[in-house]
């Protein structure tokens, strides 16, 4: 069976290049170090519906197209692939599928079996929670940094919580370990591996 990444803040770093975005746009001076929620309207003079409307704007700039992705995680991610089927599991919309795709094959070629959607926020078509994705696809494990995904989906699987500002309210649990870094990531999914009852 499958294990599961999120794409944003765990693989890449987006909220780093949206700040760029917004710093530019609004002349402020926000940085993801800022941000102890994920919900963007939180940390900026913004409505939810101008923080999704900046979001789908951000989406077609440069600052967008010029992610790359933590260095730490390729070789940690090349390892893992040839110990078990990886599948990326993100919440982006449904028409970010193709830039999505290209940059996950450009920077992990061959390392993910699959990449799923769940339509966050999508202006159309319907929404995927994790959860859904996950028992969708046989997930057993999932690498993810949002407490709004990793809370329900721990009812279900265990999770390996990345340390971001915005979780540091949610504490270790039965189906909940936190890892600071790809190296513990690397560690905590290996150790899993060879004992599933390691949570």
């Amino acid at each position: 069976m499958p294990i599961g990444f999120d794409l944003d803040e765990v693989i890449a770093p987006l909220l780093r290049y949206h700040c760029l975005y917004l710093n530019q746009k609004y002349s402020c001076n926000i940085s993801e170090k800022d941000f102890i929620t994920y919900n963007f309207w939180n940390h900026y003079q913004a409505t939810q519906e101008q923080a999704i409307k900046d979001f789908f704007e951000f989406c077609e700039t440069d600052f967008f197209h010029s992610i790359q992705p933590f260095k730490e995680a390729r070789p940690v991610l090349e390892r893992l692939s040839k110990l078990e089927k990886l599948h990326v599991i993100t919440a982006r919309q449904d028409f970010l599928q193709p830039v999505t795709r290209a940059f996950v094959h450009r920077n992990f070629p061959r390392i993910f079996s699959k990449i799923d959607f769940g339509n966050y926020f999508g202006k159309k078509g319907s929404h995927i929670t994790k959860s859904e994705l996950c028992d969708r696809n046989n997930i057993y494990l999932l690498v993810e940094d949002d407490p709004k995904h990793i809370l329900p989906v721990s009812k279900g699987i265990p999770v390996v919580m990345l340390d971001k500002p915005w979780n540091q309210n949610v504490q270790p649990s039965r189906n909940i370990i936190r890892a600071y870094n790809w190296q513990d990531i690397g560690e905590i999914v290996q150790e899993f591996l060879v004992n599933p009852n390691f949570f």
